[in-house]
């Protein structure tokens, strides 16, 4: 079930895994070789006199909200006939099925949806890509930087800090740009993991903690691997 103005609507979700089929594909060589990493975003230095803010927005569904070329439509076709029915058609004619969005377990998912989600922020909403961290790049110069890893989008600022407290800055105008193209293209935002004007915050799987300039392991993640 999903609150949509208000009303609790019922939804079905299909997810389709395709493991089996990629020993039969070759893997893309894309922008997964480059997501960035936590262990990375350590290397970030803050002065005596600074701390790290966040800002943060994330997709709901990525891989359902994109269709992917119609040519590649064969290759994601199910071999077990349904009634056309499923459609709106005759329940009495038969038709086979595939998968227009992005499936989640195929082989090339993750480089797919990370092209779009790069091409998204640095291209249509218009971030700078010398904020980007990147794997195997150089880190940018500062004081903004960009983490883009598939349905999330970070942005990180240094800011000036007193011993009476931070000196809050205005929201940026990338964060702003990125919630209006959103909404102008109808990709619903998942308002529980957004994060505005924030100094603590999960950020690629671990917590920051940008009045200290600590980067650790979610503390939620590694009690389940103790526990596991």
């Amino acid at each position: 079930y999903k609150d949509v103005a208000g009303k609790r609507v019922h939804h079905l979700r299909c997810i389709t895994i395709l493991v089996p089929s990629n020993a039969f594909l070759r893997r893309l060589r894309g922008d997964s070789q480059t997501l960035s990493y936590l262990g990375q975003l350590s290397l970030l230095d803050l002065e005596a006199d600074e701390m790290m803010w966040m800002e943060r927005e994330d997709m709901e569904s990525c891989f359902n909200r994109f269709q992917m070329p119609v040519e590649w439509l064969g290759a994601f076709a199910f071999s077990k006939l349904v009634p056309r029915s499923v459609v709106g058609g005759s329940p009495n004619e038969m038709m086979y099925v595939g998968m227009r969005t992005v499936p989640m377990g195929w082989i090339g998912a993750v480089d797919l949806m990370q092209a779009v989600a790069r091409r998204l922020i640095f291209e249509t909403v218009g971030v700078r890509r010398d904020t980007e961290v990147l794997k195997g790049a150089v880190l940018p110069s500062g004081p903004d930087y960009t983490v883009v890893c598939m349905d999330g989008f970070d942005y990180l600022r240094k800011v000036k800090f007193t011993l009476d407290g931070a000196a809050a800055p205005e929201e940026s105008p990338a964060h702003r740009a990125s919630m209006q193209k959103c909404a102008n293209m109808h990709l619903l935002l998942n308002a529980g993991k957004q994060v505005i004007g924030a100094v603590h915050g999960s950020l690629l799987g671990g917590e920051l903690d940008g009045v200290r300039g600590m980067l650790s392991v979610s503390r939620a993640k590694s009690a389940k691997l103790a526990t596991k």
